[in-house]
């Protein structure tokens, strides 16, 4: 894997990871506090922001669309 491939990979990765821990303690199934839904709500725009941004700079991961990964 080129280094820069490898770079996009991991910010991809750590994308992913810090979404799904920071969604787990604001999802409003998980969370009983007041405003829970509105704070996952912005979690998932912010979210969905930054794919399409990595999106647009081709740093998906494989398979998800990125014009630099082939």
């Amino acid at each position: 894997m080129a280094p820069q491939a490898a770079a996009a990979a991991a910010v991809a990765a750590a994308v992913r990871r810090h979404y799904r821990a920071l969604s787990v303690c604001v999802h409003p199934d998980k969370c009983g506090r007041e405003g829970a839904a509105d704070a996952f709500a912005a979690l998932a725009a912010a979210h969905t922001a930054v794919q399409q941004r990595l999106g647009a700079e081709g740093l998906r991961r494989p398979g998800s669309g990125g014009s630099r990964w082939r």
